[in-house]
């Protein structure tokens, strides 16, 4: 009967961090230099898929919590700067007219970042663009469009038609 030799902590956990790289015996194997069946027992003593499971949760739980956190700071700098808009334009510091498109487009960027918008429409922002789902089959819409909305995304469905039909014409 073969002797055992004892693993010491530190080489338990070059295996689990071994497996933690990539679940494969034969990779732990390759990497420590210890057995299969001691990577095999130590695995199970050790309740390495248990562990990374845990490591998974906790990262994606970080994970969540950073974009709820970003979402929310997005949140507020757009409903700051809707809010900042009307109180202009009700102090007649700014031609409501000239900013209605701006608001309707801020609107909608906050239901966007609520998860609530589900329209197809880009909003412009200076250099922010942000494309929501398609709006036009909704029947309870109460989004007043715009000739100049609607012009160019039948410009935009043109142009990918027709790079569409070019591509098909060279193959």
């Amino acid at each position: 009967m073969a002797i055992r030799s004892q693993i010491t902590d530190k080489q338990r956990e070059q295996m689990f961090k071994a497996y933690l790289e990539k679940q494969s015996m034969h990779y732990v194997y390759k990497k420590t230099g210890i057995s299969k069946s001691t990577i095999k027992r130590y695995k199970n003593i050790d309740q390495w898929d248990k562990r990374i499971n845990m490591i998974l949760e906790k990262q994606w739980e970080q994970e969540a919590a950073s974009i709820a956190k970003i979402r929310l700071e997005n949140l507020s700098l757009v409903r700051e700067l809707k809010d900042q808009l009307i109180q202009k334009a009700k102090a007649n510091e700014i031609d409501f007219n000239k900013i209605d498109v701006a608001i309707d487009k801020l609107i909608r960027l906050e239901l966007l970042l609520l998860g609530e918008a589900d329209s197809k429409q880009d909003v412009n922002l200076g250099n922010i663009v942000v494309e929501f789902g398609d709006i036009d089959n909704d029947p309870d819409s109460t989004v007043d469009y715009r000739k100049d909305e609607r012009r160019r995304r039948k410009e935009r469905t043109e142009k990918q038609h027709n790079n569409q039909n070019a591509a098909t014409t060279q193959e």
